[in-house]
């Protein structure tokens, strides 16, 4: 999924803290792969080209595209991740 480049802060994007997010049932947008059935969750800062294990999220700043190895299907955007959230689910 894509994102304007120029809204978002490049520390955070190399520091993993955005990326694909999704919905919780308290409706916060969360980290996609936290929704996974299994997986360990492993942050990229590289193109979605090779064959990640399921868990594996990352960002491409060539092609200013977020991704995530995820096995569900649901809404999705691309944000920042709310950093209390990801300390609770650090895997």
């Amino acid at each position: 999924m894509s994102y304007d480049h120029d809204s978002v802060n490049h520390k955070e994007l190399k520091q993993g803290l955005f990326g694909l997010v999704t919905k919780d049932t308290q409706g916060n947008w969360i980290n996609a792969v936290d929704k996974n059935f299994g997986g360990k969750k492993k942050f990229v800062y590289d193109p979605g080209l090779s064959d990640y294990e399921l868990g594996t999220y990352g960002v491409d700043p060539h092609t200013k595209t977020v991704w995530a190895v995820i096995n569900y299907n649901g809404d999705f955007a691309a944000a920042r991740f709310d950093k209390k959230h990801q300390e609770r689910h650090k895997k």
